[in-house]
């Protein structure tokens, strides 16, 4: 685990002023769910939980817990922060 946390200093509340802000650069600028599918299938990568062979537990403690492995802030760090459930997202 990465100690101590890439968020310590990270202020809450400056996430919540900018968090419209950042939801919109994420939806203008990266690509669509689809989009992303399509590259990894033409690449050759596993884009569903099935492909990977792992239990659906497995993939969400996986979602849940990788953020701590390496001190990054990211949005799934951020998780705890934003009330997101990004295990969620997962299509099992």
């Amino acid at each position: 685990m990465s100690t101590p946390s890439a968020t310590v200093d990270f202020d809450k509340k400056i996430l919540s002023e900018k968090w419209r802000e950042i939801k919109n650069i994420v939806k203008d600028e990266l690509p669509t769910e689809a989009e992303l599918c399509e590259v990894m299938s033409k690449a050759g990568a596993a884009v569903n939980i099935a492909d990977i062979g792992i239990e659906p537990e497995l993939a969400v403690m996986g979602i849940l817990y990788h953020p701590y492995m390496r001190h990054k802030i990211t949005l799934s760090r951020l998780d705890a922060m934003t009330n997101l459930d990004l295990s969620k997202l997962l299509k099992i």
